[in-house]
């Protein structure tokens, strides 16, 4: 590379960060707006015509992976080396690394898209997208705002749907009738199902096990 190759190199790069000091940017979502590819080549691809410099771009790495969920999400990275040449000598390059998730077969297109586009915004040190620094944060506003007592009592409402189900009343005094008819004291019934057949809160599937052994005892008691 010339002396005179470097300098005609360094002012493209001036003309450039000159011709797009202000880019337009354009908008993404509502709230972010970024440089398109198209603008930067817009500004890029004539200086560095008229000064005989040329690039070309090298793939340095690539990766896709499928991740499969409900359906196929493909995530693929593009490593790309961009050079500049100016009488068939590189005079100087730019390394990105750029990223495409898509839901089709477009992944790699837009990790590759997206490597080419930051190599030429680094190199010739293009604005490209708002700064987040530059404005002061504004408050997230709900669209209906929920007080912590509801939020709490929503929470002890879902944490009681899942306990399991307590036993009804005409269980409990179909219980109690079948200890009665087997001659069972509380403190066997107590010993043999570990509660008591008149305590409160029972479970279902502690009075129903209970029922069943006390059935099978019952009828096994008959005198005929």
């Amino acid at each position: 590379m010339t002396e005179q190759d470097y300098t005609d190199f360094m002012l493209a790069l001036r003309d450039i960060q000159k011709n797009v000091a202000k880019p337009d940017l354009m908008k993404v979502g509502k709230n972010f707006r970024c440089i398109s590819e198209s603008a930067i080549l817009d500004v890029i691809n004539p200086i560095l015509s008229n000064l005989s410099i040329d690039y070309n771009i090298t793939v340095l790495e690539h990766e896709l992976k499928i991740i499969e969920s409900d359906k196929y999400i493909f995530v693929a990275t593009c490593k790309i080396r961009l050079s500049f040449t100016s009488a068939g000598e590189e005079v100087a390059y730019s390394e990105a690394l750029g990223m495409g998730i898509d839901e089709g077969d477009k992944a790699m297109g837009k990790a590759y898209t997206y490597a080419v586009k930051y190599a030429l915004l680094k190199k010739f040190r293009l604005q490209y997208a708002d700064d987040p620094d530059a404005e002061p944060s504004q408050p997230i506003k709900p669209k209906q705002e929920i007080s912590s007592k509801t939020l709490n009592k929503s929470k002890e409402e879902k944490k009681g749907s899942n306990k399991e189900p307590k036993a009804t009343q005409k269980m409990l005094d179909y219980l109690h009738g079948l200890t009665i008819q087997c001659s069972m004291s509380y403190e066997a019934f107590k010993a043999e199902f570990g509660f008591y057949p008149n305590d409160k809160d029972l479970l279902m599937k502690d009075v129903r096990a209970a029922i069943e052994t006390l059935k099978v005892r019952a009828d096994e008691d008959l005198p005929f």
